[in-house]
């Protein structure tokens, strides 16, 4: 499973930050896509990413070798 944050637009309720830490917790293969707003964005476990096109092409290019 892969957990997505995308962090492009400004959320002040702190659920998406809740979902990123059971995401951790979890094991799952986290990638952040947009600007780290947060602490927890700089976690070891997460992959950050600056547009989506660059998260769809690292996807892409690991993740669906053969298909």
């Amino acid at each position: 499973d892969i957990f997505i944050l995308d962090t492009s637009d400004v959320d002040e309720t702190g659920g998406r930050e809740v979902e990123l830490g059971a995401a951790i917790i979890l094991g799952k293969v986290i990638f952040l896509v947009g600007p780290i707003r947060n602490l927890f964005h700089m976690h070891p476990s997460v992959r950050s990413f600056r547009t989506w096109n660059d998260i769809i092409s690292h996807i892409k290019s690991n993740y669906f070798l053969g298909r």
